[in-house]
């Protein structure tokens, strides 16, 4: 039921039970009932089935209840029509369906064709094909940004939108040729997938490819069609994927390591550990270490690929304070541009890395004013190298 009361002697119609495939026969339902407080005769029940896509089809029929006595309240008929002039369709297409009722007591034309309040039910279908209908839903690729000779994951998301079921091969195609997608199968029969789907399936499958130029790639993922009357219209999807070059040398920190609280006067050992993750090594790398914008030391290091090394920086604190440790590795570009990159390494506790570090006065320190000397070594320690620069400071107690 529509729900709720009606106005007095209003007819209701019970939504019917739909299930539409072109070029069948349709058999509609349709419940009146009496929800008024009295009863109803000559009741004329009518349905409107029009296309709402493509070239318009719009059917009409209409039948009269000519019940021996009136539908009493609180009593229902049922009347079912079978429509046998349904079309048959190519695709699936929208339509709509209206059903209502209104009486044919009285004897004047107008009263005939008043429709009485809130009568009538009406919604949206959808008319499915008599066949199969195979369709590509979606494609997504991870990563999304590839660079060359990556592995490329393409997930595809089928399913047979039809009545019955299909089995057709599913291939991908980059910029016009089809690739070989399926290693399981011999030589010749590498660039297609077969896939069976039910009535209403859907499946998964997950293709892997590598491209091997630095370009925008245009991939088509298609279901091969070559039943003649199955549709056509969904079987495929494209899109573009941008493949950039592999760098040539990219450094990454992977971890600084500084101690929680250092003293003034005191060696204090910070650990770097970077990684170059290019494909090519790189001379004259820069590794600068500094607080508060303070260079602690800078030192030019050769990394080959796929090498990760740990360096280690000795520093004197001078002063009492609070430090951020700034670890920059800039290789062949400049430091601005790689901030908040994995170059450039905050000990800044807002961006969650590392605390700052906490230099203080170690309390048996002697000495009552005077300055006192103190050498540095800062020393940076390679797989190949180890190296000192002496610095001089007068430090005042």
């Amino acid at each position: 039921p529509m729900g709720g009361k009606w106005m007095n002697n209003t007819p209701a119609v019970q939504r019917p039970d739909l299930a539409i495939i072109s070029g069948r026969s349709l058999t509609l339902r349709v419940q009146v009932f009496n929800e008024g407080n009295s009863p109803m005769d000559k009741l004329q029940v009518n349905y409107t089935l029009k296309s709402l896509e493509g070239t318009v089809v719009t059917l009409t029929g209409h039948t009269v209840i000519n019940s021996s006595k009136p539908l009493p309240v609180g009593g229902s008929n049922v009347v079912e029509f079978v429509i046998d002039d349904i079309p048959a369709m190519g695709s699936i297409t929208l339509w709509s369906l209206k059903v209502s009722v209104m009486t044919t007591a009285g004897s004047s034309v107008e009263e005939k064709k008043s429709n009485l309040p809130n009568n009538y039910f009406s919604t949206n279908i959808w008319m499915i094909p008599n066949h199969a209908d195979p369709a590509v839903l979606s494609l997504t690729v991870d990563p999304l940004k590839p660079t060359v000779d990556q592995g490329v994951n393409l997930t595809v998301k089928v399913a047979n939108l039809g009545p019955t079921s299909f089995t057709e091969d599913l291939k991908m195609l980059v910029d016009g040729s089809a690739v070989a997608i399926n290693p399981n199968r011999s030589a010749e029969n590498r660039k297609v997938i077969p896939v069976t789907l039910a009535p209403g399936e859907r499946m998964n499958l997950t293709l892997t490819h590598a491209f091997d130029s630095e370009k925008v790639y245009t991939v088509r993922v298609r279901l091969e069609v070559t039943t003649p009357q199955l549709n056509t219209t969904n079987d495929y999807v494209e899109t573009e994927i941008y493949v950039s070059p592999i760098p040539g040398a990219e450094f990454v920190i992977l971890g600084v390591d500084i101690p929680e609280e250092a003293y003034v006067g005191e060696e204090t050992l910070i650990t770097i550990t970077i990684r170059n993750e290019g494909s090519e090594g790189a001379e004259d790398v820069s590794v600068n270490v500094s607080y508060d914008n303070i260079k602690i030391v800078e030192r030019a290091e050769t990394f080959p690929p796929g090498e990760t090394r740990t360096i280690e920086v000795m520093w004197i604190p001078r002063t009492v304070g609070h430090f951020s440790i700034i670890v920059t590795v800039n290789g062949d570009r400049a430091i601005e541009e790689q901030n908040y990159d994995n170059n450039v390494y905050y000990t800044d506790p807002d961006r969650g890395l590392y605390p700052e570090l906490n230099v203080r006065e170690r309390e048996d320190v002697g000495g009552g004013g005077e300055e006192v000397p103190v050498f540095i070594i800062a020393g940076v320690v390679t797989a190949s190298v180890a190296a000192g620069i002496g610095i001089f400071f007068l430090l005042r107690r």
